[in-house]
């Protein structure tokens, strides 16, 4: 997996790089990289928020293999749990595009195997 990450402050520190790098190098484990090279892009800005409140960083996190894409966006009080947040997104959408493919494969199976059998 081939990972970006952009930020456009002094603040952010190496480890909180290092340790979002090695939060998407997890999920390569559900990616099927044999067949294709996955991209990954982070984006770690500090947002303007109003005077009374904290501030606000937002992590945005994409990842593209093979034409599919999956897209996270998140606001939180500090960078890390920002990144954490839109990486466990990004897991969850792609356990659920894994699992919605295995379903229509498993019923287009059954759907040949019914059209097959009214002609014998």
């Amino acid at each position: 997996m081939h990972i970006t990450i952009r930020h456009g402050s002094e603040i952010i520190l190496d480890k909180t790089l290092e340790r979002a790098r090695a939060k998407l190098l997890k999920l390569v484990r559900l990616l099927d990289e044999r067949k294709f090279q996955s991209i990954a892009n982070v984006d770690i800005i500090r947002e303007s928020a109003s005077q009374h409140s904290q501030q606000l960083w937002r992590a945005s996190v994409s990842i593209d293999m093979a034409g599919e894409s999956f897209i996270a966006s998140e606001r939180a009080d500090t960078p890390d749990k920002a990144i954490d947040r839109s990486v466990s997104e990004v897991k969850r959408s792609i356990i659920s595009s894994r699992s919605k493919h295995l379903t229509m494969v498993k019923k287009g199976g059954g759907i040949f195997k019914r059209f097959t059998q009214r002609f014998y």
